[in-house]
């Protein structure tokens, strides 16, 4: 598998890495959607828990624990999801340069025989 992608064409690669950077990006929207979410929900469990009696207290500070602990779940997701991000991205950076060095050595050497060819 590994060695099918390596010799795939450079666009291809750059395209799939695209692709894969785009599901990344999504992912951590979407992580980070419902971390504000449940954060949001805990702080107005906890005002909710500030403006009610007790016999409703210990329900919504339990509300408000448990939302805080899918929260944190979310945000646990994180960090190793932004390295992969920040791996895919200096892959893709390096596809690019090296595509515009072999386009570039190419284009030198297209010129340099049609220059020897007519010379």
């Amino acid at each position: 598998m590994l060695v099918n992608w390596l010799a795939e064409k450079p666009n291809k690669k750059i395209s799939k890495l695209q692709k894969a950077i785009d599901m990344l990006n999504d992912t951590l929207n979407y992580i980070a959607k419902y971390e504000k979410y449940f954060l949001d929900q805990a702080a107005i469990d906890r005002e909710k828990a500030s403006k009610f009696g007790e016999c409703f207290k210990s329900s919504y500070l339990e509300s408000m624990k448990w939302c805080e602990e899918i929260a944190k779940e979310f945000a646990d997701k994180m960090p190793p999801l932004l390295e992969e991000l920040v791996l895919m991205e200096s892959l893709k950076k390096r596809e690019i340069e090296a595509l515009r060095e072999r386009d570039g050595a190419l284009t030198t050497a297209q010129k340099t025989r049609r220059f020897c060819f007519f010379f």
